[in-house]
C-alpha cells in the first residue's frame, strides 16, 4: 500500500514539474551528452537526457540515506521510463520500447536489462547521487514491468508512415516529429524526400517487368504503394507469372525497405496451421513465395481472407497459455507460378484477389541480383516517394487499381504454363498414391472409376489439381501417364467400356500380398 501512495506522489510531483518528453535539440546534445554505449539510439537519449537534466536539482535535494534515495530514484525512474515519457510499453502481452523512431518488442528480460542499464548510466551522468549497479538494474526493470502503461495502434495509423527522417503525414505530404505518444511498430527504411526526384534504375527494372505496358506499371505501383502504408484496403495480393519474371526480386526489394520485426516470409505450407496467426501478429508486410499448384484448402483460405480483411483474429503462441486476440495489419502478397485457388468455392475470396501478371521472363543476360539490388538501394528515396504518391492516387480514385486497357482484366490472368504443369504434377502424385503398373492385360482400371478416384482424391490431398470435367482428365491422362487403352465390360450383358490396361490399385496389391504371406 505504501509503495502505491509513493507511487502516486512521484507522478504528482512530476505533473507539477511540468516536464517536457521533447528531445535535447542536437546542438545542446553535442556540450551536454552522456556517451552513448549503443544500448539505446541517440534518439530515445536525447528525449530521456531531457527529463533527467531538469530533474537534477530535485535528486540533490532529496532527504534520506543513500539506499532511500537509490529507491526513491529507482521508482522515479520508472515513472519516467513508463506513464511521464512511455519511451515503455505494454502492447497485449508484451512489453515495447521506443528506439526514437518507433517502438521495437523487447523479446526477453536480457535485451531490456541492457537498455536499462544504459538510460541508469544517462541519468547517473547528472544524478550524482545515484550510481549503478546489478541490483539497481534489475530492481528497475520489476518497477517498469509494474508501471508500464497499455497503449494500442492509434486510431488514426492508416494516415501514418514512419520514415527515418520523421513521421508522414499521408494527408499533408509533411513529415511530423517522431514521438513515443504513438504506438508505431514499423518503419520504411528510407528519407521522405519534400519534392520527386528521378528513380531511372527502377523505371528500367519495372518497364522490363511490364515490357513497358502502362497501365500494369501504374498497377505495380500502386500496390506496392498500398503496402508501404498502415490502410488496409482489403485486398489479396497476388503476383502471378512465368518463372525468372522478376516476382522474387521486386518483394525481396519491398521486404527490405521495412525494419525486420514488421515483416514475416511463409512457406504454403505454414497457411491454416495452429500458429499461423502467430507469425502475423504485429506485422506489416507477410510475403507467400513460391505458392504451388495445390488449391487452397478451407483452413489457408479462412486464414488468408482475415489477414487480408483487417478482421480480428486469435493467435496462439508456442511455449505461452491462452490466445491473443488482434487485429491483423498486415499486407498479403502471394507469388507463384500457378493461378492460386480454392478447394471450395469461395466468391469473397475471388473478389478479393488483386492479380500482378508477371508475363516475360527475363533474358540470361539480366543483371545479377545483388547488383540491380544496389542500384535500387540507392534510389530508394525517389522509389519509395514515387510509390506513396501512386497509393495516394489511388485513394483519390476510390482505390479502383489500373487495369488493362486491351480487353480482358488482369485480375482474370492465369500462368500459361499453370495448367499444363500443374496438371503433370498431380497426376504423378495421384497415380503413385493410388495405382501400381503389373504390365498385365488382366488388371485394369475402367476410366470412369479411375476420374471417380481422382475426384476423391483431389478432395483430400491438397496438392492435388481439380480437373474441369472427364474429358479433360482423360486427355491428360493419355499424354502425361502413357496408360494402355481398352475396352472391358463391367458385367456379362452390358456393352464394353473404356480402361486402362496393366495396372492394379494399390490397396488391392496389398491385400493380396497380405494373403499370399
Amino acid at each position: 500500500m505504501n509503495e502505491t501512495v509513493n507511487t502516486h506522489k512521484k507522478m504528482e510531483e512530476l505533473d507539477r514539474m511540468s516536464i517536457p518528453y521533447e528531445a535535447i535539440p542536437p546542438s545542446e546534445w553535442k556540450h551536454n551528452a552522456y556517451d552513448s554505449n549503443n544500448s539505446v539510439s541517440i534518439e530515445t537519449l536525447r528525449i530521456f537526457y531531457k527529463c533527467t537534466r531538469d530533474l537534477e536539482k530535485v535528486i540533490e535535494e532529496q532527504e534520506g540515506d543513500e539506499k532511500e534515495v537509490e529507491e526513491y530514484i529507482i521508482n522515479l525512474l520508472s515513472l519516467i521510463l513508463t506513464q511521464k515519457l512511455h519511451l515503455i510499453v505494454y502492447h497485449d502481452r508484451w512489453l515495447y520500447f521506443f528506439n526514437g523512431k518507433y517502438f521495437e518488442p523487447c523479446p526477453s528480460n536480457q535485451e531490456l536489462r541492457c537498455i536499462l542499464r544504459e538510460l541508469c548510466e544517462a541519468a547517473a551522468y547528472l544524478w550524482k547521487r545515484f550510481s549503478v549497479h546489478d541490483k539497481t538494474v534489475k530492481r528497475l526493470l520489476s518497477h517498469v514491468q509494474q508501471n508500464a502503461v497499455k497503449v494500442d495502434y492509434p486510431p488514426d495509423i492508416s494516415k501514418y508512415v514512419v520514415f527515418e527522417n520523421g513521421v508522414l503525414n499521408l494527408d499533408t505530404l509533411e513529415l511530423e516529429d517522431f514521438t513515443p505518444q504513438k504506438f508505431f511498430t514499423s518503419m520504411i527504411h528510407a528519407d521522405w524526400l519534400a519534392e520527386n526526384k528521378a528513380c531511372p534504375e527502377y523505371e528500367k527494372v519495372i518497364n522490363t517487368y511490364t515490357n513497358h505496358e502502362a497501365p500494369l506499371n501504374k498497377r505495380i505501383n500502386e500496390v506496392l504503394g498500398v503496402c508501404l502504408t498502415n490502410d488496409m484496403v482489403k485486398k489479396l495480393f497476388c503476383f502471378l507469372g512465368v518463372t525468372n519474371s522478376g516476382k522474387t526480386f521486386l518483394l525481396s526489394f519491398l521486404l527490405r525497405l521495412f525494419n525486420n520485426s514488421a515483416t514475416v516470409t511463409m512457406q504454403p505450407n505454414d497457411l491454416g496451421r495452429q500458429f499461423a496467426p502467430s507469425m502475423v501478429y504485429g506485422k506489416s508486410l507477410c510475403c507467400c513465395m513460391d505458392m504451388d499448384s495445390a488449391p487452397l484448402n478451407t483452413k489457408a483460405t479462412a486464414f488468408l481472407k482475415g489477414i487480408s480483411g483487417a478482421d480480428m483474429l486469435s493467435a496462439e503462441f508456442k511455449g505461452e497459455n491462452g490466445s491473443v486476440p488482434f487485429q491483423s495489419r498486415a499486407h498479403i502478397i502471394n507469388a507463384s507460378n500457378y493461378d492460386i485457388t480454392t478447394k471450395m468455392p469461395d466468391a469473397a475470396f475471388d473478389m478479393r484477389k488483386l492479380v500482378i501478371p508477371f508475363k516475360y521472363r527475363l533474358t540470361d543476360n539480366a543483371e545479377p541480383f545483388e547488383v540491380l539490388m544496389d542500384k535500387l538501394e540507392r534510389e530508394k528515396a525517389a522509389i519509395v516517394r514515387k510509390l506513396i504518391l501512386a497509393y495516394k492516387a489511388l485513394k483519390d480514385n476510390h482505390y479502383e487499381f489500373s487495369d488493362s486497357e486491351e480487353g480482358e482484366s488482369y485480375d482474370s490472368y492465369v500462368p500459361p504454363t499453370a495448367v499444363s504443369r500443374s496438371t503433370s504434377k498431380s497426376l504423378d502424385f495421384f497415380f503413385t498414391a493410388c495405382y501400381v503398373r503389373t504390365e498385365n492385360d488382366d488388371d485394369y482400371i475402367f476410366t470412369e472409376d479411375m476420374y471417380a478416384d481422382y475426384k476423391e482424391y483431389a478432395l483430400d490431398e491438397s496438392y492435388a489439381y481439380c480437373f474441369p470435367n472427364y474429358d479433360a482428365f482423360t486427355k491428360a491422362v493419355r499424354a502425361e501417364l502413357q496408360l494402355k487403352a481398352g475396352r472391358k465390360r463391367k458385367s456379362s450383358d452390358a456393352n464394353p467400356k473404356r480402361c486402362y490396361l496393366g495396372i492394379k490399385r494399390k490397396a488391392l496389391v496389398t491385400e493380396e500380398q497380405a494373403a499370399e504371406d
